[in-house]
């Protein structure tokens, strides 16, 4: 599999992935269906993976082979919905001006 650009990367692989299932159907009519379980745990599950304390928000421009990564093994574990690894990205936290967050 080739690498995506930033804005395609997950969502691009999630494509593949649920074309892959046969699944590619619209999330309201998965929900009339089946139900969807979200865990919120990203940031637990990168410091645990990488060994690293900090936010992981501050490593989506620095390392996003890394997300795609985490974002894959949930896919490959069954996972149906992907959320963003944004909870804590913006200026304040990260430390970086408007610009930087572009």
């Amino acid at each position: 599999m080739g690498e995506y650009t930033a804005k395609e990367s997950i969502s691009g692989y999630a494509r593949e992935h649920m074309a892959e299932k046969g699944n590619g159907m619209k999330i309201q009519d998965y929900l009339k269906q089946r139900k969807i379980i979200c865990d919120g745990a990203f940031g637990t599950y990168f410091a645990d993976k990488y060994g690293i304390q900090e936010l992981p928000e501050s490593f989506n421009r620095t390392h996003p082979a890394w997300m795609r990564q985490i974002h894959r093994e949930y896919l490959e574990a069954g996972a149906v919905l992907l959320r963003t690894n944004t909870f804590a990205a913006n200026r304040r936290t990260l430390g970086c001006g408007e610009e930087e967050l572009r």
